[in-house]
């Protein structure tokens, strides 16, 4: 399959859903983001994953980050913050 093909065809998830992805389908997903394009020359990558407990940790830090900028914000709006990070089962940036 040609690139065009591959761009015209493609298609969004939307939000994922449980399973997270195996330790195959994860080093697939690294390789293939190896060989993206750098056109700003940002190499070296790191990829950061997220699982377990750190998710829970990364949703805090998101609260934390949401009060600092607004120390108004209330109950909900944190949450919101914690959940967003916290609620999905694997994360990478």
């Amino acid at each position: 399959m040609d690139a065009l093909t591959l761009l015209h065809e493609r298609s969004s998830m939307g939000k994922l859903m449980e399973p997270a992805p195996s330790a195959e389908q994860l080093s697939a997903i690294y390789q293939a983001a190896l060989r993206a394009p750098d056109h700003k020359e940002l190499r070296p990558w790191r990829f950061i994953e997220f699982s377990g407990e750190g998710r829970e940790r990364l949703g805090e830090l998101f609260a934390e980050a949401e009060f600092q900028e607004d120390p108004s914000a209330d109950d909900e709006t944190l949450n919101s913050a914690r959940k967003n990070r916290s609620a999905r089962r694997w994360l990478l940036l």
